[in-house]
């Protein structure tokens, strides 16, 4: 895995070079964004957050921001990480259905259900938890930098903000050379990052 802020440098430069222009960072930001838009589709941006804790009581964690699907969903009780946790087969109703007949009650929490841009965990934290959320994301919310990305998304990266740029500035010639070279490297995620069985949003 990669992170989109370790290539940035490399990125300005080379559509740089391929557009004859001097862009900066804040000058590719669209197209960026409209790249990683389509790259989310294959499912290859994937972030890690780590930002929530858990009580004993807690019943719920929300969604991190730009979640599409989820990789794992693991809790930390201070000294390990636990299983990851699982999703509750029957979705929200099973879970509602489980809490109110207190059916697979655990010591300790071990299903997820998705409801409402939140995590609804099962059993309640019985204490203190560092939950990490590893998930596929939509796009950054902000310049992307912490995005994560597998080592051969870069090629695509390029070609995707170069098109773009290149769109976005109406240079006609430029358009005509990096379509296709765009397009090519979406048939290659189609082909190689097949969909995979999730729970998504959007």
């Amino acid at each position: 895995m990669a992170a989109l802020g370790d290539i940035n440098a490399a990125m300005i430069a080379f559509v740089n070079e391929a557009l004859g222009e001097e862009f900066d960072s804040d000058g590719l930001q669209t197209a960026l964004k409209l790249t990683l838009n389509e790259l989310s589709r294959f499912k290859v941006l994937v972030n890690t957050d780590t930002s929530q804790t858990l009580i004993a009581g807690d019943v719920s964690l929300d969604e991190p921001t730009g979640y599409k699907s989820m990789i794992a969903l693991t809790l930390n009780d201070g000294t390990q990480d636990l299983a990851p946790l699982q999703v509750v087969p029957g979705g929200f109703e099973q879970y509602r259905d489980w809490k109110e007949r207190e059916i697979n009650v655990a010591s300790e929490p071990e299903w997820y259900s998705p409801h409402d841009d939140k995590f609804f965990i099962y059993p309640d934290a019985d204490k203190g938890y560092t939950p990490k959320i590893e998930f596929y994301r939509k796009h950054p919310a902000d310049d992307g930098t912490d995005i994560l990305f597998p080592d051969d998304v870069e090629n695509a990266l390029m070609a995707g903000v170069t098109y773009y740029k290149a769109l976005l500035k109406k240079k006609t010639e430029y358009i005509a050379i990096w379509l296709p070279v765009w397009l090519d490297a979406k048939e290659f995620f189609r082909m190689s990052h097949p969909p995979q069985p999730a729970i998504s949003r959007g």
